[in-house]
Formats: C-alpha cells, structure tokens, sequence
C-alpha cells in the first residue's frame, strides 16, 4: 500500500539536478591556472566572438566544458556548451576546440560553492520536515489512528 511521502518519490531525481546545479558556482581563475580535467568557463572578448564564429557559432559570448589542455596556443577546451550574446544556451557534444589566450576576456573553473550549499540544505531541511508535519497531520486527521485506544473512554 503507497504511503503518503511514496507520492513525492518521482521528484527526487528534480531535487537532486537541481542540488547539482545550484550548488556550483565559477570562480575566476588565471588563463593558464586553470586544472586540466576541470570544467571551465571561457568568457571571449570582442575580437574572439569575431575570430572564432566559424569554430563556435556567431555571438558566443562564453564557452563552457572541460580542460583538456593549457599551453603557450592557448586552452584546449571540450565544449558542453555554448553561451551567445541573447543569453541563449546551446548545447556541445565535447567537442574540443582551441581558444587563443588573446581572445579570451575571463576564465572561471566550476567549484562547489559553500553559501550555496548551505542554504540550499537548510531550505531542504525546512521543506522536508515541513511537509511530514504536513503528511503526519493529514493521517492523524483521516483516522488512521482509530484503533487505538482513546481516554475519554
């Protein structure tokens, strides 16, 4: 027999991409300081959206994906990602393409942000004891508890 809280299980795996993505934020990093096999992402200056459009597409304002290599031509990056001027995202495949350190205007690297998490889990902890309140409430108000032996009797 499903339980009240089995109704909410097919949210889990929404509350766990959205743990995901929230929790994470871009530091700024020095072009070459960023980790190879982190992911990154590339804000590009005027001339890169330029010099780049046939590599990645016209008006990319940012490029985001993994590093797979920094030397002296610049930062090999697998794009997951792009960002164009309009704000809309386009999604990559991985594919890797080389970003010239001239045209790049800022790097970031994806890290765990502490505020974030924290207050995420608060508010989770909060809605989570919130809504049992709320499940123990409703079965004790429908009965659930009528065998039991009452003393008013």
């Amino acid at each position: 027999m499903p339980t009240a809280l089995s109704r909410f299980r097919p949210f889990g795996p929404v509350l766990l991409a959205m743990t995901a993505a929230g929790c994470f934020t871009y530091h700024d990093v020095p072009r070459t300081g960023a980790s190879p096999g982190r992911e990154i992402r590339v804000d590009l200056n005027s001339t890169g959206r330029t010099a780049l459009a046939s590599q990645v597409g016209p008006e990319v304002r940012s490029v985001t994906g993994r590093l797979d290599a920094s030397d002296t031509s610049g930062l090999t990056v697998a794009i997951f990602k792009t960002n164009v001027m309009n704000g809309e995202d386009n999604a990559w495949h991985g594919e890797q393409v080389v970003i010239p350190y001239p045209y790049i205007a800022e790097t970031g690297e994806r890290t765990l942000s502490k505020g974030k998490t924290v207050a995420f889990v608060a508010l989770l902890s909060g809605a989570m004891s919130g809504l049992a309140l709320l499940v123990g409430r409703a079965t004790a108000s429908s009965g659930a508890g009528a065998g039991l032996p009452s003393a008013a009797k």
